[in-house]
């Protein structure tokens, strides 16, 4: 099977005009980025983690940037939503190559 090319008529499609689940799929990210989740995965089980597990990596690149800032541990952790232990060990990792506080 081709992915067809629905471009002549997404503009005056609705999320409404595809099935459940891609409806609820398409208010948030759009029809056609939908229609190409249903191309790749339609008919397979995906399970899909919480939004801070999908995200843990991105947000412990972030932290030290933060950190470079002038952030302490406890206003990285309040910014973020996690507990400052996390912060700690995310920051204490030798793979951010933190040199000080100050440093760009």
């Amino acid at each position: 099977m081709y992915e067809i090319d629905f471009s002549p008529v997404i503009k005056e499609s609705q999320p409404d005009d595809l099935p459940r689940p891609y409806n609820d799929i398409a208010r948030v990210i759009g029809i056609e980025n939908a229609l190409k989740l249903a191309f790749h995965f339609g008919g397979t089980y995906q399970y899909l983690p919480k939004y801070s597990k999908a995200t843990i990596t991105l947000l412990k690149r972030l932290m030290p940037i933060e950190f470079k800032r002038g952030l302490d541990y406890k206003d990285i952790a309040r910014k973020f939503g996690v507990s400052e232990s996390l912060v700690r060990v995310s920051l204490s990792d030798n793979k951010y190559n933190l040199q000080s506080k100050g440093a760009k």
